[in-house]
């Protein structure tokens, strides 16, 4: 931009821009989202890194912290895998289990593929979050894509009850859905 000053002018007189007490902010927060999302890839990791070191909720600093990953293209990463399963555990331990599964989810896509264990104990979390949550398809979908053969005993009596349940669960409701229709 040639003139920055004239150019925010234009905005506040657009009603893009609005001033309050001596602040700048979007009118809307579709246009700040907008604006947010136009910066390069770089500014948008920076900024949410900035927002992870000052957030005091777990829940908030794993999504920053998430979102720089995201933005940086540093994907997987144990790091932030292990943020957002500090973000589960808190969501947990509110009773909000769609977000503690979502959480629990996005630690999953975050686990490095060759660290077998901790993606087989992410997804198990994830799909019992999601199953807690009431979210079904979801809890199956975590749980689906273990390979059942090569778990650990321990893991394996875990996983089975709930694939059996989940998937009689789900084909009866799909079989009643079917019949209505």
């Amino acid at each position: 931009l040639d003139d920055p000053a004239a150019a925010l002018d234009e905005a506040v007189v657009a009603g893009v821009v609005v001033e309050t007490e001596g602040r700048l902010a979007a009118a809307h927060p579709l246009i700040g989202a907008a604006a947010m999302e136009a910066d390069p890839a770089d500014m948008q990791a920076a900024r949410y890194r900035r927002l992870a070191e000052i957030s005091a909720s777990p829940e908030w600093r794993a999504q920053f912290i998430a979102l720089a990953a995201e933005a940086e293209g540093t994907k997987p990463d144990s790091a932030v895998a292990d943020a957002l399963d500090a973000a589960a555990e808190a969501a947990h331990a509110r009773a909000a289990y769609n977000a503690a599964g979502k959480f629990a989810a996005r630690a999953v896509a975050f686990t490095p593929v060759d660290d077998h264990l901790a993606l087989i104990r992410r997804r198990i979390r994830a799909g019992e979050l999601f199953e807690l949550a009431g979210e079904f398809a979801s809890s199956l979908e975590q749980l689906e894509a273990l390979d059942i053969y090569a778990l650990p005993t321990a893991d394996l009596e875990r996983v089975l009850p709930r694939l059996t349940v989940l998937t009689t669960y789900l084909s009866d409701q799909a079989a009643a859905t079917n019949r209505i229709i």
